[in-house]
């Protein structure tokens, strides 16, 4: 068991950090299917497809996201299991809820589908994943459910076992992280029963949140500099482009992509604590980072999918960061991260929940107009960022307030 920690003294730097990456991976995976519905590949297709292509990795970096999020929350203010619980349902449904709804209209009088009621069910709990082990996924109207089934199956299995009397129960912690790696070999053989199949899934991409959760602590025993923050993160292409396996969603790539990510997170939560190459234990985080670099770049060079030109690029990306040695260059650089990035990501983060959730059967609908493709990125744009603010802004406030007004009324006498 560990205690609590206590509040970091960065933290309004920290949230501001991390909510600037979640900001820029919503917009990633928004842009990524803008492409795909509103056909814009035809207008710019080099840069769309140069940007459009990593919806997926931004929904493993969520995943990394909300492993650290979760603990440094707990830690800064413990609850027991079912308020947790209760915590985490009250964020994440009311919104999912409007979305599903709009998603059940879309799929009755836009694709003039039945409507099955299990499928509803269970995309609201939700348990719909892509291979549809227990419930299918909205694939046509909001295929984008699938990530929040792994979210709430995280959720539920920290507060069932991850919480033992308002601590973290790390012998539980590591005991499940080590079942999920386990899960990934059973993952690629397929049984015939759904039930297992969905655990299967769940466990094997457990090891990908629990590394978040494992961040937030290594943040305070190991230190990374700008350098190595920068070589981690330009490695994370290399790796997600790796063919280990044939399956598309592939939890021994994802877990390989999140470790990779490692000393770029702890560079982020110890924002302004830096230390030089070569000194403290951060050394560590980064050979491990350069061993998956060599990993990366022996596989890919191997695979016949992708042209010279492409392996060379993704090789020589991570290389190009030793420019973080020059003083004026890092510099530069934080200028740009602080003064325009951070700044303009970091609201896009807060709204980051509603704008990945209810993006999808938005552009979905209007991708059916028989309208120019400027006008619908147009509306595209306007209206996906307009419901978003008002879901997160307003809507789901208040439907938060509801459940508050209704416990303490249960609780006066």
């Amino acid at each position: 068991m560990i205690s609590p920690a206590k509040k970091s003294a960065n933290k309004s730097s920290l949230n501001l950090n991390l909510e600037a990456l979640r900001g820029i991976a919503a917009i990633l995976v928004v842009f990524t299917h803008f492409t795909e519905l509103i056909n814009f590949h035809s207008k710019n297709s080099y840069f769309s497809r140069m940007v459009s292509t990593w919806g997926t990795e931004s929904v493993i970096i969520f995943f990394v996201l909300s492993g650290i999020v979760i603990r440094a929350s707990f830690e800064k203010r413990p609850v027991g299991n079912l308020a947790f619980l209760k915590n985490r349902i009250l964020r994440i449904h009311p919104i999912l809820i409007v979305s599903i709804i709009f998603t059940v209209l879309l799929e009755k009088f836009a694709f003039k589908q039945t409507i099955n009621p299990w499928q509803v069910a269970g995309n609201i709990i939700p348990v719909s994943t892509f291979n549809a082990s227990l419930a299918l996924l909205y694939f046509k109207s909001n295929p984008v459910i699938w990530s929040l089934s792994f979210e709430m199956f995280f959720y539920v299995v920290f507060a069932l076992g991850g919480i033992y009397r308002q601590k973290i129960n790390l012998r539980f912690i590591y005991t499940w992280f080590g079942l999920g790696c386990l899960s990934i070999i059973g993952y690629y053989l397929i049984s015939s029963t759904p039930v297992i199949n969905y655990l299967l899934q769940m466990m094997a991409f457990s090891p990908i949140w629990l590394v978040g959760f494992f961040i937030w602590h290594l943040k305070d025993q190991y230190r990374s500099n700008l350098f190595f923050a920068a070589f981690s993160l330009a490695c994370l292409p290399l790796v997600s482009r790796l063919h280990i396996t044939t399956h598309y969603y592939d939890p021994i790539r994802y877990l390989l992509f999140a470790i990779t990510s490692i000393p770029f997170f702890i560079y982020l939560c110890n924002w302004g604590y830096n230390i030089k190459i070569g000194q403290g234990k951060g050394t560590l985080w980064f050979i491990l980072t350069l061993c998956s670099f060599i990993f990366a770049c022996i596989y890919i060079v191997k695979d016949p999918g992708y042209t010279r030109g492409v392996k060379v690029t993704y090789m020589v990306l991570p290389l190009c960061m030793l420019l973080f040695y020059s003083i004026t260059f890092k510099n530069i650089i934080k200028i740009i991260f602080l003064k325009v990035i951070r700044s303009a990501f970091s609201y896009i983060g807060t709204i980051s929940y509603s704008l990945y959730i209810i993006h999808f059967p938005i552009l979905t609908v209007i991708s059916l107009l028989s309208v120019s493709i400027y006008l619908k990125s147009f509306l595209g744009i306007v209206i996906v960022f307009s419901v978003s603010i008002l879901l997160e802004n307003y809507y789901q406030p208040f439907i938060k307030s509801l459940f508050i007004k209704a416990k303490h009324q249960t609780l006066t006498p």
